[in-house]
């Protein structure tokens, strides 16, 4: 048997659209679609894929990223003119000052830089250095040159003893509007974590003092339009803690150009085309008896996905805890 030991099949936007409308008898595979229709098909497709986004979709849009406390505060902003220090886990160099500095001070000195599971790495030489002053002030400075154990920023704006922890990172690495917050926990600077309780508008309205100094146990996440709001209760007052750990979820990317593939598993690709087909069967004024089969179609395809391959393949466990009165 000849195989042909590539795993690399691919789609396109322009693809799944001149599927979807062979699926519904408008183009056959000697056709050239005009350009009119091909845009109509996208703003079809974008806006599908969004609108599954919004059901859930999907275990590969979701990511950990690490929200940066600030001392003092109870609500980040995070995407378009956002205030707020978010960026992926993976995208941190962590570092532990070996040497004080003190306002005004231009170098920050470690013993190596590492990832959060503690490998060492190379640290970016650009971006966003952040530095937790010993007044418990997240100090933020313009990062503009680094090397395995230092990091040249703009100057300190205040003390900090050794062992203060530093985060460099890229300024394009801060993360864009999630749709979500499936998960969240506080770190503290000794790599100990607590998970934070997630709670709605209402119950966040309720809380007293919403400026109560303590560790975050709370979350609210309102997703707003532009830039989505955190607010955590209580507010972290001290260096105890410096991260927020979340897992968010994003929207898919935009269909932009012809040649963009989907920021989709490959196996998805089908369920793409017979949904689209199913939007488009609208606009071509299919008949109803084919346009109903097409749904039939496109639905299961759908269902299967987000049964089988949208799913962690993990187990789950139910138990009945003992309450004493």
């Amino acid at each position: 048997m000849t195989t042909s030991a590539s795993k690399n099949f691919a789609v396109t936007r322009d693809d799944i659209i001149t599927l979807a409308l062979r699926k519904i008898g408008v183009n056959d595979a000697a056709d050239v679609v005009p350009a009119a229709e091909l845009a109509a098909a996208a703003l079809s497709l974008n806006t599908l894929v969004k609108e599954w986004t919004g059901e859930g979709l999907a275990l590969w849009l979701r990511q950990t990223v690490v929200l940066f406390l600030q001392s003092g505060q109870q609500r980040y902003s995070i995407g378009s003119g956002a205030n707020a220090y978010c960026v992926p886990q993976t995208s941190i160099a962590f570092g532990t000052l070996t040497a004080a500095v003190t306002a005004g001070s231009t170098t920050l000195t470690v013993t190596s830089w590492t990832d959060y599971a503690g490998a060492v790495v190379t640290p970016p030489a650009t971006g966003f250095a952040l530095l937790r002053l010993d007044s418990g002030v997240m100090d933020v400075e313009t990062l503009s040159a680094s090397n395995a154990t230092t990091a040249t920023v703009t100057a300190v704006d205040g003390a900090a003893a050794i062992g203060a922890k530093v985060y460099l990172f890229l300024s394009a690495s801060r993360v864009t509007r999630p749709v979500r917050v499936l998960t969240a926990y506080r770190l503290d600077n000794s790599g100990n974590a607590a998970e934070i309780t997630q709670i709605g508008r209402a119950d966040y309205e309720l809380l007293s003092r919403k400026n109560a100094s303590g560790s975050p146990t709370m979350l609210h996440f309102d997703p707003q339009l532009d830039a989505a709001q955190i607010l955590l209760w209580p507010v972290v007052n001290d260096s105890n803690y410096d991260q927020v750990v979340m897992v968010v979820e994003y929207y898919a990317d935009d269909f932009d150009a012809a040649g963009n593939n989907p920021q989709f598993p490959i196996e998805w690709a089908n369920a793409l085309v017979w949904n689209l087909a199913m939007e488009m069967s609208f606009e071509y004024g299919v008949d109803v008896r084919t346009r109903t089969q097409i749904a039939q179609v496109a639905l299961s395809k759908k269902a299967t996905l987000f049964d089988t391959a949208d799913r962690e393949n993990n187990s789950v466990t139910f138990a009945v805890s003992a309450q004493v009165n």
